[in-house]
């Protein structure tokens, strides 16, 4: 929007993008310069500092600087009182370190000191005199905070020099690790430490970028829906490679997907990330469907900002998930569609094509469908599946609940709803787990190849009352509210497909979800527990992302026996805490940036099938790379990997 004061106008758009070009070199030449801060010992990173802070190292130091913060906030409130305010627009105090911990608390509105959240508060009051690459020196800390500033900082730096952190050991996708602070304090911390793209694990997707134009994709900009684990990085600096350029980058991301690193470290090089990627507050994000139609709508905004449709030269580009920037194009902005070119790589996006065309829209653009290649149907298949099957197990064990785990002792029934390529893969590699796999579809011919496959296949009634587990791979909702009270007491439900509408939780909002627990509670310590199957559960903590947190619904049976079912990750996508491996993920990230590559070719609007020789061509080079790493391509085992991945 362009604002006209007196005779001049600020196009604020045009500026934030200048803006994020300024960024973006200003990373370029930091990561340049971190091996040598990093190594300095006279430095302490602020990355580093709330990591240690995190850690169960500093427990007993985040106890002592509590104490001494409220002290000094009793001081200050007692013997001048007029310097001290509660609220957003305070008198500045003259401890510039109690000053910056405040400002944390001012961002929601109070200075109440939370001893659960010292540790973003202390980061916050160090970064004011943190250099613009996150790093904070011990004389700085003394001239710029004070004694208590600078005491803090010492012992701040013991603890990191104790603490050791693996990169990729953990996404810290869900930790509350950024909660609550300002966009300038974490794109300091982003900045502070290299994060990895794992470029240098995916020797396809070099190969890749080596063989494509050079530049194919200059002048080109971009408006993406993606997934943002920590691996989103190395596709973004793979098309920056072929031409792209950052400020012309419109990065979208899912909120159950959203890897708090992998955001920050984004922004903080510039590109423009649509904040619903993190924002838990929105009414909207109660449906991740609306959330992102929104968002998606949002970007295009953003992307065609005072470009004339009649004589722009350039083209656009949308690299889209489940059809919503294609959607946004045609019901917003049609009049940009002969600019635009588009990847899908969802099966439900191309569902939504096909709606759009039966419902009498054409597609007015060229649409590369790398959702329905051969490729990604042979390959993504099996690799979502084991990453399904690894997170489950994973958190059932975290959660003490090793009996919903097979074993002779007390084999388990996993029911898998929707036979589709996913639900397909998900039984075999359930079945690989020792589980007794049973199978529902409404389509009779799914059902009849789930049979031929050697699985006992059911009507979905019948199914669910056979469940330990219920997988939802549908993608259109696999068991309704209504339908819960056909399941076992003691249930667990998975979601494997996408969203947060596959298992019933469509329109309840969260004070519904709280009201069907009434054994959920908080311990001091953050700790959020509730009861399941006769024991105590820890479910998270409380500052984790409410909507990600595991839930406990207590329904009534068909019975009218009460019934309690297990949620992971609180009906969200089951698989999106821990990235795929580069080594696997690679496979999806150069299936992308083939996809665009052909998109920036293709001129007739409407679907364009993947080039089948591109196609064959990435799968030999994908099976020769995996078998050098002693990994399998037909049946992945994420915990054979070697090195670490988030």
């Amino acid at each position: 929007m362009a604002t006209r004061l007196g005779s001049s106008e600020i196009d604020y758009t045009a500026l934030a993008r200048r803006l994020r070009d300024v960024h973006r070199r200003r990373a370029e030449r930091i990561e340049e310069q971190l091996p040598a801060r990093e190594s300095d010992p006279a430095l302490l990173s602020l990355d580093r500092a709330l990591d240690a802070l995190q850690s169960k190292e500093a427990a007993g130091l985040l106890d002592e600087i509590d104490a001494r913060l409220r002290r000094a906030v009793d001081d200050v409130a007692g013997t001048a009182p007029r310097e001290f305010a509660v609220g957003a627009f305070p008198v500045p105090l003259a401890d510039k370190f109690l000053d910056g911990v405040l400002e944390y608390y001012r961002g929601g509105w109070d200075t109440s000191l939370d001893r659960r959240r010292t540790a973003q508060a202390v980061v916050t009051a160090l970064a004011q005199v943190a250099g613009d690459d996150g790093f904070v020196s011990g004389d700085a800390a003394s001239s710029g905070l004070g004694p208590l500033g600078a005491w803090v900082t010492s012992r701040v730096r013991q603890v990191a020099a104790k603490v050791t952190v693996v990169e990729g050991d953990t996404s810290r996708k869900n930790s509350g690790k950024y909660l609550g602070l300002d966009s300038r304090v974490a794109a300091k911390i982003a900045l502070s430490r290299r994060r990895p793209s794992y470029l240098e694990r995916m020797p396809v997707v070099h190969e890749l970028v080596r063989m494509l134009p050079a530049r194919c994709l200059a002048g080109v900009g971009l408006a993406s829906v993606q997934h943002l684990f920590p691996s989103s990085s190395a596709l973004y600096e793979s098309l920056f490679t072929l031409g792209l350029a950052p400020k012309d980058t419109q990065v979208g991301g899912k909120f159950y997907s959203a890897n708090v690193n992998t955001v920050a470290t984004l922004e903080a090089r510039g590109l423009r990330v649509h904040m619903s990627a993190t924002d838990p507050d929105d009414h909207l994000y109660a449906d991740a469907e609306a959330a992102v139609k929104e968002q998606a709508r949002s970007e295009l905004a953003a992307l065609f900002h005072g470009v004339d449709p009649a004589h722009h030269r350039g083209r656009f580009l949308l690299l889209d998930d489940g059809g919503k920037l294609i959607l946004a194009l045609h019901e917003h902005f049609p009049r940009y569609a002969h600019l635009c070119v588009a990847v899908e790589q969802t099966t439900r996006g191309i569902q939504v094509l096909e709606e759009m065309q039966r419902s009498g829209t054409a597609i007015l653009c060229p649409v590369v469908n790398m959702a329905q290649s051969d490729l990604k149907r042979a390959v993504e298949s099996p690799l979502i599946a084991e990453s399904v099957a690894w997170h489950t197990d994973r958190y059932l064990r975290s959660m003490g609940l090793d009996d919903r785990t097979p074993a002779p002792a007390h084999p388990q029934t996993a029911v898998v709803v929707g036979y589709g390529a996913t639900g397909a893969a998900l039984a075999e590699a359930l079945r690989r787990r020792g589980y007794q796999v049973v199978v529902t579809d409404r389509d009779p011919a799914r059902m009849a190849a789930a049979r031929t496959a050697g699985f006992e296949a059911r009507e979905r009634i019948d199914a669910f009352r056979q469940a330990d587990l219920l997988f939802g791979a549908t993608g259109m909702g696999a068991i309704s509210a209504e339908e819960w009270r056909y399941l076992k007491s003691g249930a667990v439900l998975a979601n494997a497909a996408s969203g947060t509408h596959e298992l019933g939780l469509r329109g309840i909002d969260e004070r519904e979800l709280r009201r069907r627990d009434p054994h959920l509670r908080c311990a001091p310590d953050g700790t959020v527990t509730t009861s399941f199957a006769g024991r105590e559960l820890t479910l998270g903590l409380e500052s984790d992302d409410w909507r990600l947190q595991h839930r406990v619904l207590r329904v009534r049976g068909e019975d009218g026996s009460e019934r309690e079912l297990l949620l992971l990750r609180g009906g969200s996508v089951v698989n999106m805490e821990h990235d795929l491996p580069p080594e696997y993920r690679q496979v999806i990230v150069g299936m992308l940036i083939a996809s665009c590559a052909q998109a920036m070719r293709e001129t007739e609007p409407g679907p364009h099938d993947l080039d089948p020789e591109l196609q064959a061509f990435l799968r030999a080079r994908f099976t020769t790379a995996l078998a050098a790493a002693g990994l399998s391509l037909d049946t992945p085992d994420l915990d054979a990997v070697r090195g670490p991945w988030g």
